[in-house]
């Protein structure tokens, strides 16, 4: 029994060093770190009040004599700058380095006359031949002429009077309506000629408000486009300020390097 509480004894001993040695440890630890830390901020605190005392030149400025410590490179850089004009392919200071057209649409006309008075670099056309084909009405009309008994013209509709003969009519419009003859109404015409409608033409043919296709002369129609014209300008911007940081050339962008030196002052 004593044995065991000896044994305990020793373990809680043990427990209790090694505990201690953890907290001296961490101690220690914290106190090299902050140490570490006050050296670094002291190491920069004295590089910035060095480099208080140093100054970098071009060749061409270097001061006589001057210890040069180190040599670096530097860059500046300028840009190109975008302008675009509507009515004229010049504009001061700038240069011209693109032209867009832009083309109408397509306008229909009958008349080649644009063709003669315009621009052809601002003009285009083509030219279409077209015919025609309209739908019209025909309008059949006949009557029967014969003379009475005292000379006089007599218009029917029927053969019932001799001495006489048929006469055809055929119209793309209507006549317009007259008076009733034989229970017939009549068509007259422009010279008050009384005609009757019909149901056939002379040659036999019904046509009577039918439609029939008809074929105009073939005709030109002109289709043109007119352009209108932009205007693209470009000019270098200026430089920028001298740098230490590197920047890439481009289509857009010019660089410049130097060399520069750094001097004790």
């Amino acid at each position: 029994m004593e044995e065991s509480r000896e044994r305990m004894r020793f373990a809680a001993a043990v427990c209790a060093v090694f505990v201690m040695v953890i907290i001296t440890v961490f101690v220690i630890a914290g106190f090299v770190l902050l140490g570490e830390k006050e050296q670094r901020q002291q190491r920069e605190a004295e590089a910035s009040a060095q480099s208080e005392n140093y100054k970098w030149f071009t060749r061409e400025n270097l001061p006589d004599g001057a210890e040069v410590l180190e040599t670096a490179s530097q860059y500046r850089f300028r840009r190109y700058e975008y302008a675009t004009g509507l009515s004229s392919p010049e504009l001061n200071g700038w240069e011209l380095y693109n032209t867009n057209t832009v083309w109408s649409e397509e306008i229909e006309t009958t008349s080649d006359s644009f063709i003669k008075e315009s621009d052809p670099e601002m003009i285009r056309y083509r030219e279409v031949t077209k015919t025609e084909i309209i739908d019209k009405v025909q309008y059949n009309y006949k009557h029967y002429r014969y003379y009475n008994e005292n000379s006089e013209k007599v218009y029917t509709y029927t053969e019932a009077h001799g001495g006489g003969e048929w006469e055809y009519l055929v119209l793309s419009y209507e006549l317009p309506q007259g008076k009733m003859i034989d229970d017939r109404r009549t068509r007259v015409d422009e010279d008050g000629v009384i005609w009757f409608k019909a149901g056939v033409n002379k040659e036999g043919e019904i046509t009577e408000n039918e439609t029939v296709t008809q074929v105009e002369s073939p005709y030109t129609v002109y289709y043109f486009q007119v352009a209108s014209k932009t205007y693209d300008f470009r000019r270098w911007g200026d430089w920028s300020t001298w740098s230490f940081k590197e920047v890439k050339a481009d289509e857009r962008t010019e660089t410049e390097s130097r060399k520069v030196y750094k001097v004790k002052i």
